[in-house]
């Protein structure tokens, strides 16, 4: 379970990576109209939505830091 839960937050990091470079090439560009801007930024929100999910679940996993005082 674990392997394929590597394998699902690598494309969705590769995806987010991928849509980035696109992102930044079409804001580089010639103007975009409404259309294209409401689309690339319904993309970019769904490829954040993944990264932050693989984050979080990668968070979830860290253990948490020696909180004893005494050390």
């Amino acid at each position: 379970m674990s392997r394929l839960a590597d394998r699902v937050e690598q494309a969705q990091l590769s995806l987010a990576g991928k849509l980035l470079d696109q992102a930044q090439g079409a804001l580089s560009g010639p103007a975009l109209n409404s259309y294209e801007l409401q689309l690339l930024s319904a993309e970019l929100t769904d490829a954040l939505r993944g990264t932050l999910r693989v984050a979080e679940s990668r968070g979830a996993r860290l253990t948490p830091p020696d909180t004893d005082e005494g050390r």
